[in-house]
């Protein structure tokens, strides 16, 4: 008998997988359709199917752009940095830095020698 393996995808990587993998569909859908329909019908050659062909390009390669921001706004320390670097300084100060005291021991030796005889 072969084991099985089980592995347990927490709910919030199913969801940023998801939305990746939704976001890849709408962006390279347009594309592929375009490519599909030079291949095996008749394109038509006009303004409007010219622009549609400029857009679709334009959101496939958008999908380059939208991937780090899908994964960066999924996660829950990202946007908790985002909120402490843009907090307005004006109306909350960040906290006063505490004054460290340093002490320099000159004649401290950090090195002992032992004789074995």
């Amino acid at each position: 008998m072969i084991p099985i393996l089980t592995v347990s995808i927490p709910p919030q990587t199913a969801q940023t997988v998801l939305l990746v993998v939704a976001a890849f569909l709408v962006c390279w859908m347009p594309h592929h359709i375009i490519a599909m329909w030079v291949e095996f019908g008749t394109f038509p050659l006009n303004d409007a199917s010219f622009a549609f062909r400029i857009v679709s390009h334009c959101l496939a390669y958008g999908n380059s752009c939208v991937n780090p921001i899908l994964y960066a706004f999924l996660s829950e320390n990202f946007r908790k940095a985002c909120q402490q670097v843009f907090a307005c300084h004006f109306l909350f100060p960040p906290p006063p830095v505490e004054k460290v005291v340093r002490i320099r021991l000159e004649n401290f030796s950090t090195t002992h020698s032992t004789t074995n005889v």
